[in-house]
């Protein structure tokens, strides 16, 4: 398994051919959106 840590506590998680991407941003609920956002374009970045 190997855990790489992102700026601001995100981390993308790998065990095989799983990825897993941890964003926890920031705590406003107007701000989710565009948390998962960002963390969908670092998930798809990682696996290219």
């Amino acid at each position: 398994m190997k855990i790489k840590h992102y700026l601001y506590n995100a981390f993308l998680i790998e065990d095989g051919k799983t990825k897993i991407a941890i964003d926890p941003g920031q705590s406003c609920s107007d701000c989710l959106e565009s948390q998962a956002i960002s963390a969908n374009k670092r998930l798809r970045k990682s696996m290219r």
